[in-house]
């Protein structure tokens, strides 16, 4: 192989690179969110989903009867860390689409832990597009949008505060 080649050998092979990064980063993941859970030392202490809310009697807060306006706010996480120990966050969604690190199919339900703050971010019935964490792709690390519908999602969604922000 002569020199020329071996350029025109190596370009081809970093525009493949740069094709298969490219898509990796701007894919996306996108879902409907059908249920929420908030397990404590593997233990189911609350759960939403579109037919209703429920609890244990020993959850240290009102859970409500809203599938979509569940939270756990700072003090009942505290209390629950210091109840039960261990406290996980859970989303479950019907997949709308997936891109890399996620390898979850269209239209399948995938369980997703999270943080607490991100767990009050969606609620049941909304659709998301989110990031798993490329080391752990069973966990969502950031949203980018929420949404109604899957129709109204986006790849990242406005802020409404017109772009310039205060």
């Amino acid at each position: 192989m002569n020199r020329r080649q071996f350029l025109r050998v190596g370009a081809v092979g970093a525009v493949a690179s740069v094709t298969g990064c490219t898509k990796a980063v701007l894919g996306t993941n996108q879902g409907r969110v059908v249920e929420k859970t908030v397990r404590a030392d593997e233990t189911r202490v609350l759960s939403a989903t579109p037919s209703g809310v429920s609890a244990r009697d020993d959850f240290p807060g009102n859970p409500g009867s809203d599938p979509g306006n569940v939270v756990v706010n700072e003090s009942e996480g505290t209390r629950l860390t210091e109840s039960f120990g261990t406290v996980t966050y859970e989303v479950t969604l019907e997949q709308y689409r997936s891109a890399w690190p996620n390898d979850a199919k269209e239209g399948e339900r995938t369980l997703y832990t999270t943080h607490r703050t991100l767990f009050n971010e969606i609620q049941v019935g909304d659709s998301i597009t989110f990031q798993p964490d490329p080391t752990a792709t069973g966990r969502i690390s950031s949203i980018s949008c929420v949404a109604a519908d899957r129709e109204s999602l986006s790849a990242r969604c406005s802020t409404g505060d017109g772009g310039g922000g205060d």
